[in-house]
């Protein structure tokens, strides 16, 4: 089975977008994650913000899916309700969570900006 990604865009304040640096490696990501197996890829980006983020999503909406190495890529624009925090994420990917520029992250990326899909999208929105 082809693996799966699924990608939030969660904007904030003054359309800057929700992003956390990882602890494995210091670059900055989107909140994102694999499809569990029988895990449809809008369930799982709902699933994903709510444990890495604490946030619920009340709207999910798909804008752009295509491939990269092997994997299928699907990017969500979410509107969410609730109170940032990282404390319930199985996998303690983020210590933090801020709304940033994704652009001025181009260099720190965890998915480089060539390779980054929801960067992408952003571009182009």
């Amino acid at each position: 089975m082809t693996k799966r990604v699924a990608v939030a865009i969660i904007e904030g304040p003054e359309g800057l977008i929700l992003m956390g640096q990882r602890n494995d490696n210091n670059l900055w990501t989107f909140p994102a994650g694999h499809c569990e197996e029988g895990e449809d890829p809008h369930s799982a980006c709902i699933r994903e913000v709510k444990e890495e983020t604490g946030l619920t999503v009340t709207d999910a909406k798909l804008v752009l899916a295509g491939c990269e190495n092997k994997i299928n890529i699907f990017v969500f624009v979410c509107k969410t309700t609730g109170n940032l925090t990282t404390k319930n994420d199985p996998d303690e990917e983020f210590e933090s969570l801020t709304y940033e520029d994704p652009f001025d992250r181009i260099g720190e990326l965890h998915v480089p900006a060539h390779k980054n899909w929801a960067l992408r999208w952003l571009a182009n929105k």
